[in-house]
Order: C-alpha cells, then structure tokens, then sequence
C-alpha cells in the first residue's frame, strides 16, 4: 500500500489536461493543434514527446509501451488562451486611411484536464487507459454597442449588447494496447465520447433603441445542441532503426460528429470568402453531420553522439482535408426560404493541408531537460490562417517522479465580415481580426 500512496495523491489533487481549441470556425474544424502531453507541446507539438505514457494514445498508441516499468500514471492541467480583436479602417473625408478603430476586444481561458495510467501485465504488453475532460472549441463573442447623443456630456451612451457563443466540449475515454517486437513497437487505441449537450447562442440585447443595433428589439437564439456519441480508432507504428534513430507512423481513422438541433451552423456561402455562421432561427435544422477525413503522422527522433545528450524530432502531419463532408437535415415542417435551402446544401471545399513540426531536446548535466520547437500550421479554410507555432519547455525527474512544462503562441491576421449586421452601417472592407494564442500544461508522470 506504501508504493501506491504517491499515484493516489496525484490523481486526487490533480488531472492532466489537454489544451484545446478555440476560435469562431471551431465549430466547423478543429483550430487549435491537439495537445496530449506537455513535453508533446514545448516539443512543436511532435507526437513523440509523449514517450510511454497513456498520453500517447491520442497521438501514436504504439509509444504507450512500458520498457522497464510496470506501473506509470500521468497527471496534470492544462489552459487555453484565446484572444481576439476586431478592427475597421478610419478614412478621411479623401478617402485617405487614418487609422484602424477597435470595436470589441474578446478572450477566452479554458482549462482541461485528464488522467491515465499504464500498467504492463506481461514483459511484451503494456495497457493504457486515459480519460481526457475539456473543449474542442470554444467561442465567446460580446460587443458592447455604443449610441452618441450630440450636445451631452456623455456622447458614447451604451445602448446594448451583441453576443455570439459557440461551444465544442470534449469528455473522452481512451483504451490502448501496445505490444513490441524486437525493435518494432505496435499499438491501437480507442476513444469513446459520450453523449454530449454544445451551448449556442446569438443574442442582441436592446437597452436602448439605436440604429446601430442589429435588432429593434432584445432578440434571443439559444439552444443546447446535443452531440450524439462517438468512437475513434487510431493506429500506431515505432520502429528503432538503430541506436540513434526512432522512426515513428500513426493513422487515425475517418470519423462522424452527429449532433441534434444546433443553433448555429457553420456553412458555405459562395458570396464570401471565408464559412459563415448561419442562426438556425426557426429550427429548420433538424441534424447536422460532419464526416471528417483520416489523419497520419509521420515523426523522426535523432539522438547524436554528444557530450550533452541531445535529441532532434521532426513530424510531418497530412489530413486531406478535401474529404471533409456536412450534411444538414431540415424539419420538413419548418419554412425554408429558396436562398438558405441553397446555404445548407453547398458542400465545402477544403484544401489538404501538409504540416510539419520540429522539436530539440537538451539532457543538461544539472538534471534539468531544457525543450524548444517550432510548428508551421497551414489552414484548410485558407493561407491567411495559417500560423507558425513557437513552444518550448522544460522538464527534471525527482526519484521515481517526473515532471514537464510545456507552453506554445501563436498570432493570426485575416480578413472577415462584422458578425451583426447593421442596416444601417456599410462598410467599404472587411474587418480585420486579430487573434492570439497561448497554451500551457503541466504534467507529472509517476512510476513503479
């Protein structure tokens, strides 16, 4: 009992997390990398910084197998960062830009957690189990909508509000089995996500009258989409080609997001550039369906012959992108009009995206592991989404105890239409937004 005091505390007081995304197209695509170890993350979101731990079923399942351990259990906590700014451009009575106003300014923090354990019951087996609770993605828009009164002393009255919410939550159990081979490694996991219930809501909340309000009066779209359940298989290869080198292969199979009266659909119109979040006003929207494609890894790990041990991963990561489907079914009973029938029938056109990921380890004499990467993101959606990652990290072992740090930012710039229409209000150009990123996790891995 002695041996199992420590793994008992760990998993009481805290619980791994996974950093999540959240962004305005999370809804459609995941747009945050998926981060399952905080080594993983301060190593440019490589896959093979999970090493044999039960974090490395989400990224390559053959890495959970225990070499010389027997018992090893993950804990940790994660956060999300997200921060948006939205800006159009101030012109002159010539035409002539001046400069670019502010209008709202928004940010998001979303912990996560989870916890796993490996056990390894015969020299050639190694069992893992993971449960991971967090966000996919999450969206909280609010703008303050400001009036002006001539000849008072407070000219900027606020007259109201405009709000947008969109939630992806994430609550997955994760099974794995890896086996070795000589010097090849094998493995296969299994997510299950329960049933699931998404907030959505578009509101515009009327203190006061004013043209500048997308409503004449408080107006309300609320719904609690509910996410039916969901399996996910991923397959994972490693093989030790010699001394220094560790070559790395992981599938995740194609998968379905099946969920049940959304209030806000993510759809293609053909008029703009960019998808566009479309209020299911009248639940029209009985279902929505979205078939996502298959993901594979491909990651190598090079350790030279140094003073200084050192270590050197590069990942490259392809999702065709261009398999991506959504299916939406209408209530038959409800009114559709000819122009939003067109909208939830146009089939996206994504593009394949190639990604790829470097990441460098120092094993310093003090005991302390020192990490950077560096993550080049290109976007399904378009290049002026894409976004190049910067993480780094660190990491000390104490006795029978590890524990790892790992943080990463990122910025994006891109062009995109005022949320909230007004009547009233027309603009020559697009808004600009104006987003950053920062993850952070802490993780701390016991074994026996």
């Amino acid at each position: 009992m002695k041996h199992y005091k420590m793994p008992l505390i760990l998993v009481i007081m805290l619980q791994v997390g996974q950093v999540t995304a959240q962004n305005y197209f999370s809804n459609l695509l995941p747009t945050v990398p998926g981060v399952a170890s905080a080594r993983q993350l301060s190593l440019g979101f490589a896959s093979g910084g999970c090493g044999a731990t039960a974090l490395a079923l989400q990224v390559n399942p053959s890495l959970a197998f225990l070499a010389k351990e027997r018992f090893k259990i993950s804990t940790g906590f994660g956060f999300a960062h997200w921060n948006e700014r939205r800006t159009y451009p101030i012109l002159d009575s010539f035409g002539d830009y001046l400069a670019d106003n502010t209008y709202v300014v928004n940010s998001t923090l979303v912990p996560a957690y989870n916890t796993g354990v490996l056990v390894k019951p015969h020299k050639y087996i190694s069992l893992g189990i993971n449960w991971v609770v967090g966000y996919q993605g999450k969206f909280v828009y609010e703008e303050e909508v400001r009036g002006s009164v001539t000849g008072q002393y407070n000219r900027d009255p606020l007259v109201g509000y405009h709000r947008l919410q969109m939630e992806n939550k994430l609550q997955q159990l994760e099974l794995g089995l890896a086996t070795k081979l000589n010097n090849i490694q094998v493995g296969i996991a299994l997510f299950k996500r329960p049933t699931l219930q998404n907030a959505n809501k578009w509101e515009v909340e009327v203190l006061q009258a004013d043209v500048r309000l997308a409503a004449d009066t408080t107006t309300v779209y609320q719904q609690k989409a509910q996410v039916d359940p969901l399996f996910k298989t991923i397959l994972g290869l490693s093989w030790r080609a010699n001394p220094h080198l560790d070559l790395g292969l992981a599938y995740q199979l194609p998968y379905t997001v099946e969920s049940t009266k959304p209030a806000i659909v993510m759809v293609n119109d053909l008029t703009q550039h960019l998808p566009q979040a479309k209020v299911n006003q009248l639940e029209a929207i009985k279902k929505l369906r979205q078939s996502y494609p298959a993901l594979i890894r491909f990651s190598a790990s090079y350790q030279p012959v140094n003073i200084i041990p050192t270590k050197f991963i590069v990942e490259l990561e392809f999702q065709p992108w261009s398999q991506f489907k959504q299916k939406v079914t209408l209530n038959p009973n409800a009114y559709i009009s000819a122009s939003d029938s067109v909208l939830f029938t146009t089939a996206f056109k994504l593009r394949d995206v190639l990604n790829w990921k470097l990441g460098i380890e120092h094993n310093l004499f003090s005991g302390i592991d020192f990490r950077a990467g560096f993550f080049s993101e290109r976007s399904p959606l378009g290049n002026e989404l894409n976004r190049i990652w910067f993480t780094g990290g660190l990491g000390s072992r104490f006795g029978k105890l590890y524990l790892d740090f790992g943080a990463a930012l990122a910025t994006c710039e891109y062009k995109y239409p005022d949320l909230f229409i007004i009547p009233s209000e027309q603009r020559l150009s697009y808004d600009t937004v104006h987003e950053f990123w920062w993850l952070a996790q802490l993780n701390l891995h016991y074994e026996l």
